[in-house]
């Protein structure tokens, strides 16, 4: 029987590297919603390897990781043991276009896409969400805008993670492909977020509900 963990807004990094070592599937919101707790890459990617070690998984949601995109673990990915969730309805306030993306093995995004099927998401969707994630201009304007926002509130950003003492880790391949379904509507977020919305590029891959 297979022992899945879910962190919660309390859980410290001590409770959760027991979980990593007694658990199948370890589940966590990264950064935490609402308190904004983060944990250092290396740390993450310590639990990882211990779960993978038994078969097990780390799932990370990152659905509020776009604002300090450092802290992701997206460019160690794809990775063995390993799946990360992002949503375009926080950052990029585009909660009504419902889509989301998933960055995992590729055997986990060939029986995701099988569960969806050809046409998960809707043509003016994917073209909304293909422009946002390539506007790379726009995103490091809102990061600056989110983080005066915090400052002006008494609020300054944190930057630097102390991380528990781990082993060494090993990381390989960039994010890659994808399809999952995601997206809530968050106001709080999405009132934050008053720059113009500006769109360009391309990006495929993407999953909505």
């Amino acid at each position: 029987m297979q022992r899945l963990e879910s962190a919660t807004r309390g859980d410290s990094a001590e409770q959760l590297d027991k979980s990593a070592s007694t658990s199948d599937v370890l589940v966590l919101i990264h950064p935490n919603n609402p308190t904004g707790t983060r944990f250092p890459v290396e740390e993450l990617l310590a639990w990882q390897t211990r779960l993978d070690a038994r078969g097990g998984w780390l799932v990370v949601d990152e659905a509020f990781m776009d604002a300090t995109p450092e802290a992701s673990l997206a460019p160690f990915c794809p990775r063995s043991g390993l799946i990360l969730l992002r949503s375009l309805g926080k950052f990029f306030g585009l909660a009504g276009a419902r889509v989301g993306f998933v960055l995992a093995p590729p055997q986990v995004l060939e029986r995701l896409a099988g569960l969806l099927g050809p046409w998960a998401v809707s043509s003016p969707a994917r073209w909304v969400a293909t422009r946002a994630l390539a506007d790379h201009d726009w995103q490091q304007a809102n990061r600056r805008y989110l983080a005066a926002l915090l400052r002006r509130r008494g609020l300054p950003p944190r930057r630097r993670l102390q991380p528990l003492s781990v082993g060494p880790h090993v990381g390989c391949g960039t994010a890659a492909g994808p399809v999952s379904a995601r997206g809530d509507p968050d106001p709080a977020v999405h009132q934050a977020a008053e720059p113009e919305t500006r769109f360009s590029g391309n990006r495929s891959g993407l999953g909505t509900a």
